[in-house]
């Protein structure tokens, strides 16, 4: 193991909106593919888990085993242990670990799951064999990701698609890629799991006065984010004035009685040999 593990840039930050944005993720919904494969008294890992809200689902599927959430970034974390104990579930822990050089011994886990990880990531090959490492023969992985190559929104509006357009040609900078979706099962193959399947459903489906209203604060807020102004300027992308522009439309597009939004989220689920 190197020293210093590869760390990647989490396009959306870690801010309190973002934390309780996704927040709002449950394992019913974002782990539906997982969850008929799960069993009481496995072991299952959640990496990339953010504020935890999909770990605890998974933590009351398998209890009375246990769920163990890793991220790179602590504050998180700190989320998690209190939305935990919040909930009363204890058989969930969580700690600070990259996915490219997990803390555990070989065949430690039963199950693996990761929700909007693989998209952000440089390496997934490299992060999926790594987790493949840490399940048992015949342990389970199911990987959740957006695909942003079928999105649609209404109603149109320039400064909405240029603002999404600068948002994906950010995360291609950090070394993620928005189009990953589609290539899961592939590389679920690739990085050694077997009969592997994939299917597809839909996420950061926006369509009451409520959703289209948080998910407007959401990207402004993400428009908005100091480092995000001062990469995108740095780069010579947008200046100051039209990245606030851009964040007045999408709140303004969220407050609109029409407005819909859809993302198709793909799926997959595989097996450790």
């Amino acid at each position: 193991m190197s020293d210093s593990p590869r760390q990647e840039a989490y396009t959306h930050g870690h801010s309190e909106r973002i934390l309780r944005y996704l927040s709002q993720r449950t394992a019913e919904r974002d782990a539906d593919l997982l969850l008929p494969h799960l069993r009481p008294g496995m072991r299952i890992l959640d990496f990339g888990c953010g504020p935890g809200s999909i770990t605890l689902g998974l933590a009351s599927a398998v209890a009375p085993g246990e769920a163990v959430g890793v991220d790179i970034e602590p504050s998180t974390l700190d989320h998690a242990r209190a939305l935990a104990e919040e909930r009363g579930v204890q058989n969930v822990r969580f700690q600070v670990a990259s996915v490219y050089e997990l803390p555990f011994p070989d065949g430690s886990f039963d199950a693996a799951f990761s929700r909007s990880v693989i998209e952000h990531l440089a390496d997934p090959l490299g992060a999926l064999r790594e987790v493949r490492r840490v399940l048992r023969p015949g342990g389970v992985l199911a990987v959740d990701d957006g695909d942003y190559g079928g999105f649609i929104f209404t109603p149109p509006d320039p400064l909405v698609k240029e603002a999404m357009d600068l948002y994906l040609r950010v995360l291609q900078q950090n070394g993620g890629n928005s189009w990953r979706g589609r290539e899961l099962r592939g590389m679920l193959r690739t990085a050694g799991f077997s009969c592997v399947v994939a299917s597809a459903g839909v996420t950061e489906v926006q369509g009451t006065p409520e959703d289209t209203r948080a998910w407007g604060e959401f990207v402004a807020g993400l428009l908005m984010r100091p480092s995000f102004i001062e990469q995108v300027t740095q780069l010579g992308w947008a200046n100051q004035s039209h990245l606030e522009e851009m964040a007045d439309a999408f709140r303004a597009w969220g407050e609109h009685p029409d407005a819909f939004w859809v993302v198709v989220l793909c799926k997959a689920v595989g097996w450790a040999e």
